[in-house]
């Protein structure tokens, strides 16, 4: 075989809600190299019962787990699986290192808001917008909400680096998202999360 050890992790990687089995390294459930993860995230507070099975089955062959969160560690140890926690690999390097990846995106000239949402029902589209207003500021961001073009000067073809950068730079950053407001702390952005 041409390696020693399979790795996997970490963002939600063992969500139950999207789960996929290839995250578990169901392909190696057989085969006789090390398994391990580094800091996989179940993302939810619970297992359900009918896929209780499928986690003690793929995880039970790995020779070390470690997950981002204790929730995540306590579930799994309900599950008869020991894990420990560790940093987010985010964390693992300086602000430094990831500016040295950053590219930014064309036509983006003074001070911006950044939005960087997950949750599309964007209820907090009101305090954004009151905030923009009060500061005299433009409000950009990343959706794939289509309702989200009435409010927010939405970015196209945005990847990593891109979004490294947008974060880096922007005055302010509204998400809630976990990587939009680590990389805010990364950064020193002012957020709200």
């Amino acid at each position: 075989r041409p390696y020693s050890a399979l790795i996997c992790g970490s963002d939600q990687i063992w969500a139950p809600n999207v789960l996929n089995a290839v995250y578990m390294l169901d392909f190696a459930a057989n085969m006789t190299v090390k398994k391990i993860s580094y800091a996989a995230s179940l993302g939810l507070t619970m297992i359900p019962d009918k896929l209780k099975t499928t986690y003690e089955n793929y995880l039970k062959r790995f020779n070390n787990i470690s997950v981002r969160e204790d929730s995540g560690r306590e579930i799994l140890r309900s599950l008869g699986i020991e894990s420990s926690v560790v940093l987010d690999p985010t964390l693992l390097i300086s602000p430094l290192e990831w500016q040295k990846i950053e590219n930014k995106p064309g036509n983006i000239d003074g001070k911006y808001i950044f939005c960087y949402f997950l949750n599309g029902e964007h209820t907090y589209r009101d305090k954004v917008a009151e905030f923009s207003k009060l500061h005299n500021i433009k409000v950009i961001g990343i959706s794939s909400n289509p309702k989200d073009h009435d409010w927010i000067n939405i970015l196209n073809n945005i990847g990593p680096r891109e979004f490294l950068w947008l974060v880096h730079n922007a005055e302010y950053v509204f998400t809630d998202s976990y990587h939009g407001t680590i990389f805010s702390i990364i950064y020193n952005r002012r957020f709200v999360s």
